[in-house]
């Protein structure tokens, strides 16, 4: 109830609020991407113009809109009110690619004023690891950013 309260205060607050991204991190199966998809209808029942990406295919426009090749969908993620990525972590990860361009990605939008939400299995630990300092430190940021961790078990593996 909690979790479910704190993404209706993020969506409310989107255009206009000082919370603009949200971080939901924790093991799989516990609703992570169900809670997107929820943030996604009810922003958009608002009038916010959203666009759900995974982090894989995220990162595939961004490295071909890097690498010079005209991406529409990047230029979508670069602009769009609200952005939504699922499964951060799972894009593979490209030396001198992967993490610049994600940096660039929430750096832009942040200056930008505009909002981002991510899903993750990884912990603020993993994060670090993988992503740097520079980046979670944006991710985790209580000026600008809300983070939401999940707890529990896999509730596809229950009956």
């Amino acid at each position: 109830e909690l979790i479910r309260e704190k993404c209706l205060f993020f969506t409310r607050q989107v255009q206009g609020g000082t919370v603009q991204n949200l971080l939901l991190h924790g093991g799989s199966g516990l609703g992570k991407t169900y809670l997107l998809h929820c943030i996604e209808r009810e922003a958009a029942a608002l009038g916010v113009d959203c666009l759900f990406v995974t982090a894989y295919d995220l990162l595939d426009a961004l490295r071909n809109a890097y690498f010079g090749r005209e991406n529409d969908l990047a230029d979508a993620c670069m602009k769009v009110p609200l952005l939504l990525v699922d499964d951060l972590g799972m894009e593979p990860l490209m030396e001198n690619v992967t993490v610049e361009q994600i940096y660039h990605l929430l750096n832009s939008r942040i200056s930008r004023g505009l909002y981002t939400a991510f899903s993750t299995n990884l912990t603020r630990v993993e994060l670090e690891k993988r992503y740097t300092e520079r980046l979670t430190s944006r991710f985790f940021d209580v000026r600008t950013s809300m983070d939401l961790p999940f707890y529990g078990s896999d509730i596809r593996l229950k009956k």
